[in-house]
């Protein structure tokens, strides 16, 4: 490749986080929705192979309401590089909405389980958040794996010590793991 090509490269992965951001900005002054939903799909056709764009516009359709749309982004981002974390967690929070709204009880189990393991590997990445972990242990905690639970609350507190929501939790996973003396 020469400096042309360089050149190119830059100004399409240029023009295509500015459709990203013309769509953040849309989005935050509620206007058009249709408007916002051009630019992110341009900005996804100029960089079809960028992991962290596709995470971001996935974001954003979520946002919109755009949800199958988001999810599908998402999985793609996911094909580019498994550890994306905000594609990981962009995936999970629908998937939870999806299986909380799931009027079959297996369906939503099953949902439950997706977003588990949705944020366990968001947990792995350098890039997690204590939030994605309190979220973890609760998930783990409401489908019954207290032990898992725990041990996601228990460094979760090793993180956020003072945290009286983290400690509650922790308590909770300890007790129903029946690890009481813990």
């Amino acid at each position: 490749a020469g400096t042309g090509d360089l050149s190119q490269d830059v100004v399409t992965r240029g023009d295509a986080y500015w459709h990203l951001a013309r769509a953040f900005y849309v989005v935050a002054r509620h206007q058009q929705a249709s408007e916002a939903l051009s630019d992110i799909r341009r900005a996804l056709e100029l960089e079809p192979e960028s992991a962290d764009l596709k995470a971001e516009a996935a974001g954003l359709l979520a946002l919109l309401g755009q949800r199958s749309e988001a999810v599908s982004v998402a999985r793609a981002a996911l094909a580019i590089d498994d550890a994306q974390p905000r594609a990981l967690r962009v995936l999970a929070v629908v998937v939870i909405g999806r299986a909380l709204s799931a009027r079959d009880p297996e369906a939503s189990e099953i949902g439950m389980g997706e977003a588990i393991e949705l944020f366990e590997r968001l947990s792995e990445t350098d890039a997690s958040e204590p939030d994605d972990l309190l979220i973890l242990a609760r998930l783990q905690s409401d489908a019954g794996r207290h032990v898992d639970a725990a041990e996601t609350a228990g460094r979760l507190a090793e993180r956020r010590p003072s945290d009286p929501e983290v400690l509650d939790v922790l308590v909770r996973a300890l007790i129903r793991a029946e690890q009481v003396e813990d």
